[in-house]
């Protein structure tokens, strides 16, 4: 069984996935929620494919960016990093043309970026590392994150995220 649970609008929602029928749920819930006194309604729609989870729940591109960008930034605040403090963040594309990996370049330069290098690391494979200075607090990262991402994908290249230094707390 996969549970989903969803808070909003003050109302928690849970949705199931599971292989039981509806006369066979109904009881079984009923008893679980009654000694809580909590009010529900139950909608059951078979969903064999699980759409319902894949097209509504599941995480989207960006979601998993800001997903990968939450693990660095709890990856630094567990190492004492102040994430207020501003300082250099390199980002990472792959791309298989040097065409491509100039046109990101351009791009990421007139998005305020600084390009600090386009190099070849084969025939078929181009890489770009570029700059931007920024704290470390959500925000301030992944509106970065997100349009470094589309724009890769845009361009059929790879954005493959970003790192940093570690900034200790003054104190």
């Amino acid at each position: 069984m996969q549970v989903v649970p969803i808070t909003t609008g003050g109302k928690r929602y849970f949705d199931y996935y599971i292989g039981v029928e509806r006369e066979t749920l109904l009881p079984l819930l009923n008893e679980v929620l009654e000694p809580f006194r909590y009010e529900y309604k139950l909608a059951f729609t078979p969903d064999p494919e699980k759409k319902g989870y894949w097209e509504e729940i599941y995480p989207t591109v960006d979601d998993w960016r800001v997903i990968r960008d939450l693990a660095v930034l709890e990856a630094l605040a567990g190492h004492g990093d102040d994430p207020d403090v501003e300082r250099s963040v390199t980002h990472w594309v792959y791309c298989d043309a040097e065409a491509t990996a100039q046109a990101y370049g351009e791009w990421a330069t007139s998005e305020g970026f600084q390009t600090e290098e386009i190099y070849a690391m084969s025939e078929s494979q181009w890489a770009i590392r570029f700059i931007h200075r920024g704290s470390m607090r959500l925000s301030d990262i992944t509106h970065r994150t997100i349009a470094l991402a589309r724009k890769a994908r845009e361009l059929g290249a790879y954005y493959d995220g970003w790192e940093t230094t570690v900034e200790k707390r003054r104190a």
